[in-house]
Order: C-alpha cells, then sequence, then structure tokens
C-alpha cells in the first residue's frame, strides 16, 4: 500500500470470503498489533468491514499515541479490478469522533500546527460524492494549547466553536491568547475550493500582541 504516512505493524484478521469471482462478498475484522504510526504507538486499531456489491462499510476503534479513542464508521463506493459489478452509486458516508487528548492525531499528519493539551471534541460527517465531499460536523475546544513551528509562542487558554456547513468551515467564535496580547476570529473559510465566494470570510483581531513569525516578522499587533 502507498500510505500518506509511515507506518508498521502486524496485522491479525479473519475474512470470510463468499459470492462468485468477479462479485465477491467479504465479511470478516482486524486488528494491528506491535504498531507504530509516524512513531506513535498504536495500542489499539480494530475494524469490522463488509464488502458487497462494489461497496465498503467498516466499523473501527483507534488509540494512538493517546489515551482517546478515535472511532470512524462508514460507507464508500469501491469496484474491484476485476468486479463485473459497479457501484450503485457514488455516494460516501463516513462519520468520525474524537476528542481530548486523542487530537493529537493531527500531529501525526501534519507540521504546521501541534495540540499540546486542554479539552476539545470533534464530531465529523461526511457526505456527498468521492468528487465532491460534503462535510458536517463541529470543533469545539475548551482551554487548549497548540503550537506552530511558526511562532516563537504557543497559544494558549484556546476556545473555539467552529461548524462544518458542507462546502464551508463557519467559525462562530475562537478566542485565544499570545504573548501576552488577545486573539479572536470569526467568520467562514472554504474547505476545498478556495474560489468560493463567501459572505462573511474569516475575520482575525489581535489586541496588543507582540509578534515574532520566525524569519517572517517581529512586531506589535493590534
Amino acid at each position: 500500500l502507498n500510505l500518506p504516512v509511515n507506518a508498521v505493524g502486524k496485522i491479525n484478521g479473519t475474512a470470510n470470503l463468499s459470492g462468485r469471482w468477479d462479485n465477491p462478498k467479504v465479511q470478516g475484522q482486524f486488528n494491528v498489533v506491535e504498531g507504530i504510526l509516524n512513531r506513535a504507538k498504536i495500542q489499539q486499531a480494530t475494524t469490522q468491514f463488509d464488502y458487497d456489491n462494489a461497496r465498503l462499510a467498516f466499523n473501527g476503534l483507534a488509540t494512538i499515541g493517546s489515551p482517546e479513542p478515535i472511532t470512524v464508521k462508514g460507507t464508500v463506493p469501491y469496484a474491484l479490478p476485476f468486479s463485473a459489478v459497479k457501484p450503485k452509486s457514488n455516494q460516501v458516508d463516513i462519520a468520525m469522533s474524537v476528542k481530548d487528548q486523542g487530537l493529537a492525531l493531527a500531529n501525526l499528519f501534519t507540521d504546521q500546527v501541534a495540540w499540546v493539551d486542554g479539552k476539545g471534541q470533534l464530531n465529523l460527517q461526511v457526505t456527498g460524492t468521492v468528487d465532491r465531499p460534503l462535510m458536517k460536523g463541529a470543533l469545539a475546544f475548551q482551554n487548549a494549547t497548540l503550537r506552530s513551528p511558526s511562532l516563537t509562542e504557543p497559544l494558549t487558554q484556546v476556545n473555539t466553536s467552529i461548524r462544518f456547513d458542507s462546502d464551508r468551515l463557519t467559525v462562530e467564535s475562537l478566542t485565544g491568547r499570545y504573548n501576552q496580547g488577545q486573539l479572536t476570529a470569526a467568520g467562514n473559510l472554504p474547505i476545498f475550493d478556495n474560489t468560493l465566494q463567501l459572505s462573511n470570510p474569516l475575520s482575525v483581531n489581535l489586541n496588543n500582541t507582540a509578534f515574532n513569525l520566525k524569519g517572517l516578522y517581529r512586531g506589535q499587533a493590534s
């Protein structure tokens, strides 16, 4: 598999195969043992799956680098290369939930922003099609601390209320402190299409904040 992450470990699983060779049906489960994902230990990773008529349904739970589990379940279209059957639709339906230290999973996939600590909750549902996904859900932080390699100091006391509204993010409120100053933000951001016209684009306000963006800017913002 050509994965966008570094993953090692052992996979144990069972599967029941039935149907025709050009339209197989497979039910089973697998779990990862002694696994590592981008240098983070996989404490637990278990998935049940059902493949039928070129559609894959799955229900999984994983604990990676923190005590808080990540749950993912859904159904996606997928035709095997030799299959005579095509998916009846291109619709996807995926739900994911993670909270608190489980949000540190994002640190494994990006080096631009790192979760340090605090309380948080992400509930996300992806529908639509493979080519045009739509997102619904909410993200909230309570007194969180974030770090970025572009900033010399962490962003602290971060509190947010963010909605995923199909093709855009709606930041209902975002507050935090940086270097003894106050940061607030509200508005909308496109998720996939940067040309999307928004009536209320994201606005960020800085109050009495001394910024030091490594190699880019040093000074006061207000």
